[in-house]
């Protein structure tokens, strides 16, 4: 289908409307809009389904992210003796990187969340571990398992940068 085409099925006018808008693009950006952020295909699955499915996936991508910096702010939120909740949230976040990135673990909610307790008895510095084991205990298995496996949505974490925070307890 040709582009004028579906534009004018998309705007509802004329193809030759389309030309003339097309001759005054900077008065209209629409069509700029159009034809820099979407493809043909695309513009053929609004028409015919009154969707992109590409983009319906990146609104649930970006739900579900949502729901895993909920998770995280939950984790953090619980540790009620930590001043800066921020650090804390980095050195969660990169602990469990650390975590998955070193052993191989169970995917079964309970499994993973025992690992990761002996994960931090055996590899965390001691005055880090109270903290950790603290936010731990008050967390439900199944949503530190959700969290644990999605961590990489909210981790920048880089292998080569080793970070350790002593002083999360007051």
């Amino acid at each position: 289908m040709k582009i004028e085409i579906l534009m004018s099925k998309l705007f509802g006018f004329s193809t030759q409307t389309y030309f003339n808008w097309k001759k005054e693009e900077e008065k209209r950006p629409i069509i700029t809009l159009i034809n820099r952020y979407f493809d043909k295909k695309e513009l053929i699955e609004f028409l015919e389904s009154g969707k992109i499915q590409k983009m319906e996936n990146i609104q649930h991508l970006g739900s579900f992210i949502s729901y895993i910096v909920d998770i995280n702010n939950t984790i953090v939120d619980k540790a009620t003796t930590v001043e800066n909740k921020s650090e804390l949230s980095l050195f969660l976040i990169k602990t469990i990187v650390e975590f998955k990135d070193s052993i191989f673990f169970s995917n079964y909610p309970d499994d993973i969340f025992d690992d990761f307790i002996d994960f931090v008895l055996n590899n965390i510095e001691e005055q880090n571990k109270k903290v950790l084991l603290q936010i731990t205990n008050k967390i439900n298995k199944d949503t530190f398992y959700m969290y644990v496996q999605n961590i990489e949505l909210l981790s920048d974490y880089k292998h080569n940068e080793p970070y350790v925070y002593s002083n999360f307890i007051k």
